[in-house]
């Protein structure tokens, strides 16, 4: 059983994030946080 909430999104917003995290991580800057962060925007 999934214990998660559900998350919901735009795709305008999900477009955007995808972008800003893309952008983060090309200044080789990846972290824990972002790869987790990505996770959630992958599963909303």
């Amino acid at each position: 059983m999934n214990t998660k909430n559900k998350i919901y999104i735009t795709k305008y917003d999900y477009d955007r994030l995808k972008n800003m995290i893309h952008e983060y991580t090309k200044a080789n800057r990846a972290d824990g946080n972002i790869k987790d962060l990505l996770g959630e925007i992958e599963r909303a």
